[in-house]
């Protein structure tokens, strides 16, 4: 119960900026009384520019912080890849950053799923930001890796930066 809290004040500090209706604190609080898992989605989903999954709850606010500040993006996050996908599947994201290894639905598996299995209608062909400690040994086939950019933890702000605007291009060309 207390981690459940304590993700629930996380979810709330990292959207502060956007304002918290009282009716959406009462949600969350009582999700973690039931022992729900919470999300920001409960808070913004549907307005949200990106996803960012990671099992490391620093990395999700260092990562969604440096993206709001640079871009001005608002960011959804999420802890693992399962809970990941549920959101890849019903929100329209301008990219989306996932950690490679994590326990239950690895990074690899949430872009295999998205792309090869197409199990979302509007983040197929999303633009991916694939971020990992470690150099991933990719089972996919190539198609799956189109539109998936890799990065280093870790991270460097700049090198981040940098690939969201390729993100953002590649998403803004999609689109067109």
């Amino acid at each position: 119960f207390q981690s459940q809290v304590s993700d629930a004040v996380d979810c709330l500090k990292s959207n502060l900026s956007h304002g918290v209706e009282f009716y959406e604190l009462k949600s969350m609080l009582n999700a973690a009384i039931n022992g729900n898992t919470i999300s920001n989605l409960e808070i913004r989903g549907e307005e949200a520019d990106c996803l960012v999954i990671d099992d490391d709850p620093d990395m999700l606010e260092i990562i969604s912080e440096e993206i709001s500040e640079i871009f001005g993006l608002r960011c959804v996050t999420a802890r693992n890849g399962n809970d990941g996908l549920k959101l890849a599947q019903n929100t329209d994201f301008k990219f989306i950053i996932t950690d490679y290894n994590m326990p239950g639905l690895t990074g690899e598996e949430l872009i295999h799923k998205l792309r090869v299995e197409r199990l979302s209608s509007v983040n197929n062909d999303c633009p991916v930001i694939l971020v990992s400690a470690q150099r991933p040994i990719l089972n996919s086939s190539g198609d799956s890796w189109e539109g998936v950019f890799f990065l280093d933890k870790p991270l460097n702000v700049d090198k981040l930066s940098f690939t969201i605007k390729c993100c953002l291009r590649l998403k803004k060309r999609s689109v067109a």
